[in-house]
């Protein structure tokens, strides 16, 4: 099949020297029962600081995984709805709109970050380099296994059974913050929420998302672990591993279990083979880090994107 994802594009060249050469190629992967779109204040002013400060143009492709935004309109996306299907998709859309262009630098939220490691390991297995991206960025995501009471928005499960439960089409995004809120949910969720509601052409709201598919693919997050990869990133890309401060995401195991993958990955990379893990905590921020912190979440991510070959 040939179709590809729902994707669009922010881009932007260096103030003085035009169009000129090829551009560099970014790729944004948002979370669950998010879009592309969430991204795009945020990739535009990368974009655009990025291309100022390389002498280099950039295009950053946001993407709207399966199930989710556009691509949940479209036909071609079959179950099982994987994570591992999921970075099959980036690879596919990557070969046929990018002409398998290497993707400069990769960034994943969420369960995006866990799509995003899915592709990277994909990518390392692959006989050809030329696949891996050289610079990946995975924010505030969980890189092992997940039981429930562990992904803090054990919210997260209970939003998915109510919206299985709600009556479609929605009358408004007013009836949807009232149910909420009766349910006892707080004001950033409600409006996360509300954020997803398209308008379904009879002057009603429907999900901008498949909520069947997107659960599977929630499935597949809290079955799936990469601290195998992490603790040794494959040969040519470097790993970023950022954590908000503020999150709930994270246990004391977790984090100890990223510091000991840190000296791991340290030692394959100086005997040459393994690329380099650094990790971050991002001030100021909860689990939205491009929301709560955009200025400190772009001033650690820049160094990556002005000089792609940074390990």
């Amino acid at each position: 099949c040939n179709t590809t994802l729902a994707y669009d594009e922010v881009v932007a060249h260096p103030p003085d020297k035009g169009n000129t050469g090829q551009l560099k190629l970014g790729l944004i992967v948002h979370g669950l029962l998010g879009t592309g779109r969430n991204w795009r204040t945020f990739a535009r002013s990368l974009a655009k600081q990025a291309a100022a400060e390389s002498g280099r143009g950039w295009r950053i492709i946001l993407v709207d995984q399966r199930n989710h935004g556009h691509s949940a309109e479209l036909a071609g996306f079959d179950p099982p709805h994987t994570l591992q299907a999921a970075a099959q998709d980036l690879h596919e859309l990557i070969q046929q709109k990018y002409d398998s262009q290497q993707l400069s630098v990769m960034v994943g939220h969420s369960l995006g970050g866990k799509t995003t490691l899915a592709y990277l390991k994909q990518m390392a297995a692959m006989p050809t380099k030329s696949h891996l991206p050289q610079q990946v960025w995975i924010l505030d995501s969980n890189i092992g296994k997940v039981t429930l009471n562990k992904d803090a928005p054990s919210d997260v499960d209970r939003v998915i059974r109510e919206i299985k439960g709600l009556q479609h089409p929605i009358a408004s995004r007013e009836w949807l913050y009232k149910f909420m809120e009766d349910q006892g949910y707080s004001l950033g969720l409600r409006l996360w929420m509300g954020s997803n509601l398209v308008p379904d052409g009879q002057g009603k709201l429907k999900w901008g998302f498949n909520i069947e598919g997107a659960s599977d693919m929630y499935q597949s997050y809290r079955e799936s672990s990469y601290w195998d990869l992490v603790q040794q990133p494959p040969k040519g890309t470097a790993l970023h591993v950022v954590r908000a401060e503020k999150s709930d995401r994270w246990t004391q195991e977790t984090m100890s279990q990223l510091q000991k993958a840190e000296h791991a990955a340290a030692a394959h990379a100086s005997s040459g083979n393994g690329g380099h893990l650094h990790t971050y905590v991002l001030s100021n921020a909860g689990h939205w880090v491009h929301v709560d912190n955009p200025q400190g979440l772009m001033d650690m991510m820049l160094p990556s994107f002005v000089d792609t070959d940074i390990c």
